[in-house]
């Protein structure tokens, strides 16, 4: 019996010890195509504002496309951000081109704190 209860002790005491902690991940809030300036806008708008809820969140923003296309697409975003009652937040935001063939894409993520930022798409 006392042997029972020794391996319970031991059993229930390590688990803390094996039990894994998920890491937080980057979450795809969402994804535009060729848009309009307004509907990029209102995009800009709302993913801002949910970066706004949690400051130790950062914002990630992948945009494929050709040069031009990705230069246009973030002059868009860059002046949406600028209207954005929160204020524009540069260390947070991290922009990345991926130039590709096709139509303009960006993808908008919110990544955070401890979570891996997203790589683009091959």
């Amino acid at each position: 019996m006392k042997y029972l209860r020794l391996c319970l002790a031991i059993g229930l005491l390590g688990l803390p010890l094996f039990a894994q902690e998920s890491k937080p991940t980057a979450t795809l809030f969402a994804e535009l195509g060729v848009s309009k300036k307004a509907a990029i806008t209102e995009t800009v708008q709302r993913w801002k504002e949910q970066l706004c809820r949690d400051n130790s969140s950062r914002g990630y923003l992948i945009s494929y496309g050709d040069s031009g296309a990705i230069k246009s697409r973030r002059s868009v975003i860059l002046s949406s951000l600028q209207r954005s009652d929160c204020g524009h937040d540069g260390p947070r935001i991290t922009f990345v081109d991926s130039i590709t063939e096709g139509s303009i894409r960006t993808t908008f993520w919110i990544v955070p704190p401890g979570a891996l930022n997203p790589n683009p798409d091959k």
